[in-house]
Protein backbone atom coordinates (compact mmCIF):
# COMPACT_ATOMS: atom_id res chain seq x y z
CA UNK A 1 0.00 0.00 0.00
CA UNK A 2 1.40 3.07 -0.69
CA UNK A 3 1.38 6.13 1.87
CA UNK A 4 1.18 9.64 1.62
CA UNK A 5 2.78 12.03 4.25
CA UNK A 6 0.57 15.23 2.96
CA UNK A 7 -1.92 16.96 5.38
CA UNK A 8 -4.88 16.03 4.52
CA UNK A 9 -8.36 18.05 4.95
CA UNK A 10 -11.87 16.56 5.49
CA UNK A 11 -15.11 18.07 5.89
CA UNK A 12 -18.86 18.15 5.93
CA UNK A 13 -21.95 19.78 5.94
CA UNK A 14 -25.51 19.67 8.08
CA UNK A 15 -28.34 21.68 8.06
CA UNK A 16 -31.20 19.67 10.05
CA UNK A 17 -33.67 21.33 8.06
CA UNK A 18 -33.03 19.63 5.18
CA UNK A 19 -33.59 16.22 3.79
CA UNK A 20 -30.95 15.78 1.80
CA UNK A 21 -27.71 13.82 1.74
CA UNK A 22 -24.85 15.10 3.15
CA UNK A 23 -21.48 16.14 0.93
CA UNK A 24 -18.31 14.73 2.49
CA UNK A 25 -14.55 15.83 0.54
CA UNK A 26 -11.28 14.76 0.85
CA UNK A 27 -8.58 16.72 0.10
CA UNK A 28 -5.05 15.93 0.25
CA UNK A 29 -2.58 19.13 -0.38
CA UNK A 30 -1.39 20.90 -2.57
CA UNK A 31 -4.95 20.08 -3.64
CA UNK A 32 -5.21 16.66 -5.13
CA UNK A 33 -8.15 14.81 -4.71
CA UNK A 34 -7.95 11.14 -3.07
CA UNK A 35 -10.84 8.91 -2.29
CA UNK A 36 -10.01 7.95 1.25
CA UNK A 37 -9.46 4.70 1.63
CA UNK A 38 -6.99 2.35 3.41
CA UNK A 39 -4.81 3.88 7.07
CA UNK A 40 -1.53 5.75 7.43
CA UNK A 41 0.61 8.73 6.45
CA UNK A 42 -2.28 10.73 5.98
CA UNK A 43 -4.89 8.60 4.42
CA UNK A 44 -8.26 8.73 5.71
CA UNK A 45 -11.44 6.03 5.75
CA UNK A 46 -13.99 7.90 3.76
CA UNK A 47 -15.89 7.15 6.96
CA UNK A 48 -13.77 7.35 10.12
CA UNK A 49 -13.33 3.80 11.41
CA UNK A 50 -15.54 2.31 14.29
CA UNK A 51 -14.42 0.50 17.60
CA UNK A 52 -15.87 -0.93 20.04
CA UNK A 53 -12.25 0.22 22.54
CA UNK A 54 -12.50 2.88 24.23
CA UNK A 55 -8.78 2.93 24.08
CA UNK A 56 -8.74 3.60 20.27
CA UNK A 57 -11.61 6.41 20.69
CA UNK A 58 -10.71 10.33 19.65
CA UNK A 59 -9.43 12.19 22.52
CA UNK A 60 -8.94 16.09 23.38
CA UNK A 61 -5.16 17.13 23.08
CA UNK A 62 -4.89 19.12 26.09
CA UNK A 63 -1.42 20.14 25.69
CA UNK A 64 -2.46 23.43 25.42
CA UNK A 65 -5.98 26.01 26.61
CA UNK A 66 -6.10 27.37 23.25
CA UNK A 67 -7.20 23.64 21.92
CA UNK A 68 -10.60 23.83 23.60
CA UNK A 69 -11.14 27.63 23.51
CA UNK A 70 -12.50 30.18 20.44
CA UNK A 71 -10.06 33.02 21.29
CA UNK A 72 -11.67 36.65 20.80
CA UNK A 73 -8.74 36.92 18.10
CA UNK A 74 -10.05 33.57 16.21
CA UNK A 75 -13.80 34.80 16.93
CA UNK A 76 -12.99 37.69 14.89
CA UNK A 77 -11.39 36.10 11.96
CA UNK A 78 -14.20 33.66 11.59
CA UNK A 79 -16.67 36.61 11.12
CA UNK A 80 -14.53 38.53 8.47
CA UNK A 81 -14.34 35.41 6.52
CA UNK A 82 -17.97 35.22 6.81
CA UNK A 83 -18.84 38.39 6.35
CA UNK A 84 -16.34 39.48 3.34
CA UNK A 85 -17.61 36.41 1.05
CA UNK A 86 -21.46 36.89 2.16
CA UNK A 87 -20.82 40.55 0.89
CA UNK A 88 -20.46 39.16 -2.87
CA UNK A 89 -24.00 37.72 -2.86
CA UNK A 90 -25.82 40.21 -1.01
CA UNK A 91 -26.23 38.82 1.95
CA UNK A 92 -26.14 40.74 5.57
CA UNK A 93 -23.46 40.20 7.70
CA UNK A 94 -23.63 37.74 10.08
CA UNK A 95 -23.61 38.57 13.99
CA UNK A 96 -20.99 36.50 16.53
CA UNK A 97 -23.65 33.91 19.13
CA UNK A 98 -21.69 32.97 21.96
CA UNK A 99 -24.59 30.28 22.65
CA UNK A 100 -23.74 29.29 18.38
CA UNK A 101 -19.80 29.39 20.21
CA UNK A 102 -20.45 27.61 22.84
CA UNK A 103 -22.12 24.54 21.33
CA UNK A 104 -19.43 24.44 18.28
CA UNK A 105 -17.12 23.98 21.24
CA UNK A 106 -19.65 21.15 22.92
CA UNK A 107 -19.58 19.59 19.91
CA UNK A 108 -15.74 19.92 18.83
CA UNK A 109 -14.56 18.79 22.08
CA UNK A 110 -16.12 15.84 22.07
CA UNK A 111 -13.68 14.38 19.00
CA UNK A 112 -16.22 12.69 17.16
CA UNK A 113 -16.02 12.70 13.54
CA UNK A 114 -19.44 13.64 12.34
CA UNK A 115 -22.72 15.80 12.97
CA UNK A 116 -24.29 17.06 15.94
CA UNK A 117 -28.23 16.92 16.20
CA UNK A 118 -28.68 20.00 17.13
CA UNK A 119 -31.21 21.93 15.66
CA UNK A 120 -28.64 24.95 13.98
CA UNK A 121 -27.37 24.47 10.53
CA UNK A 122 -23.86 23.03 10.81
CA UNK A 123 -20.46 22.95 8.71
CA UNK A 124 -17.63 20.76 10.09
CA UNK A 125 -14.07 20.71 8.60
CA UNK A 126 -10.78 18.59 9.81
CA UNK A 127 -7.15 18.88 8.88
CA UNK A 128 -3.72 17.13 9.85
CA UNK A 129 -0.25 18.16 9.53
CA UNK A 130 -0.41 20.80 12.26
CA UNK A 131 -1.44 23.93 10.07
CA UNK A 132 -4.59 23.72 9.64
CA UNK A 133 -6.43 26.78 10.03
CA UNK A 134 -10.09 28.75 10.20
CA UNK A 135 -8.97 30.28 6.89
CA UNK A 136 -8.27 26.56 5.29
CA UNK A 137 -11.86 25.08 6.51
CA UNK A 138 -13.76 28.11 5.54
CA UNK A 139 -11.97 27.91 1.67
CA UNK A 140 -12.83 24.33 1.58
CA UNK A 141 -16.31 25.31 2.08
CA UNK A 142 -16.79 28.32 -0.02
CA UNK A 143 -14.28 26.10 -2.58
CA UNK A 144 -17.58 24.76 -3.96
CA UNK A 145 -19.30 28.17 -5.10
CA UNK A 146 -18.63 27.09 -8.63
CA UNK A 147 -20.51 24.00 -8.80
CA UNK A 148 -23.99 25.70 -7.33
CA UNK A 149 -26.37 25.94 -10.37
CA UNK A 150 -29.04 28.06 -9.75
CA UNK A 151 -31.54 26.40 -12.14
CA UNK A 152 -30.98 22.98 -10.10
CA UNK A 153 -29.78 24.02 -6.40
CA UNK A 154 -28.41 21.85 -3.95
CA UNK A 155 -27.25 21.89 -0.39
CA UNK A 156 -23.76 22.38 0.00
CA UNK A 157 -21.13 23.99 2.81
CA UNK A 158 -20.94 27.19 0.38
CA UNK A 159 -24.46 27.44 0.34
CA UNK A 160 -25.27 27.40 4.02
CA UNK A 161 -21.78 30.43 4.65
CA UNK A 162 -24.04 32.46 2.28
CA UNK A 163 -27.86 31.88 3.52
CA UNK A 164 -29.59 35.57 3.46
CA UNK A 165 -31.79 34.03 6.06
CA UNK A 166 -28.94 32.93 8.43
CA UNK A 167 -28.58 35.82 10.58
CA UNK A 168 -25.80 34.26 13.59
CA UNK A 169 -22.85 32.51 13.36
CA UNK A 170 -20.74 30.54 16.38
CA UNK A 171 -17.52 28.59 15.70
CA UNK A 172 -14.57 26.49 17.56
CA UNK A 173 -11.60 24.65 17.06
CA UNK A 174 -10.36 21.38 19.03
CA UNK A 175 -7.36 19.30 18.58
CA UNK A 176 -8.19 16.13 18.54
CA UNK A 177 -6.19 12.57 18.58
CA UNK A 178 -7.49 9.69 16.35
CA UNK A 179 -10.13 11.76 15.20
CA UNK A 180 -9.82 10.59 11.36
CA UNK A 181 -8.00 7.35 12.29
CA UNK A 182 -4.44 6.78 13.06
CA UNK A 183 -2.48 8.66 15.98
CA UNK A 184 -2.35 11.80 14.04
CA UNK A 185 -3.42 15.06 15.38
CA UNK A 186 -6.12 16.40 13.81
CA UNK A 187 -7.98 20.17 14.16
CA UNK A 188 -11.48 19.54 14.08
CA UNK A 189 -13.05 22.96 13.54
CA UNK A 190 -17.23 23.53 13.96
CA UNK A 191 -19.25 26.40 12.94
CA UNK A 192 -22.74 26.79 14.15
CA UNK A 193 -25.53 28.78 11.79
CA UNK A 194 -28.97 29.68 13.26
CA UNK A 195 -31.55 29.71 11.57
CA UNK A 196 -30.15 27.31 9.73
CA UNK A 197 -29.77 27.29 5.81
CA UNK A 198 -30.49 25.15 3.16
CA UNK A 199 -33.69 24.89 3.30
CA UNK A 200 -35.22 22.97 0.46
CA UNK A 201 -37.65 25.51 -1.97
CA UNK A 202 -36.05 28.67 -0.64
CA UNK A 203 -32.35 28.65 -2.62
CA UNK A 204 -33.65 31.60 -4.48
CA UNK A 205 -34.08 33.91 -2.37
CA UNK A 206 -31.45 32.82 -0.24
CA UNK A 207 -28.54 32.43 -2.61
CA UNK A 208 -27.87 35.00 -5.01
Amino acid sequence: MQLFTTPIVTLFLLSLQVMAKHTRMIRRRPGNHHPGSGLGGGIIFPFPPESDSTSSRPTVVASSSASTTTSTSLSLDYLTLHNSFRKQYSANPLVWSADLASAAQQWASNCHWGHSTMSYGENIAAGTGGNFTARDAFNMWTSEAPQYNATDPLPSHFTQVVWKATTHVGCAMTNCTGLLGGSEVAQYFVCEYEPAGNVIGNFTHNVQ
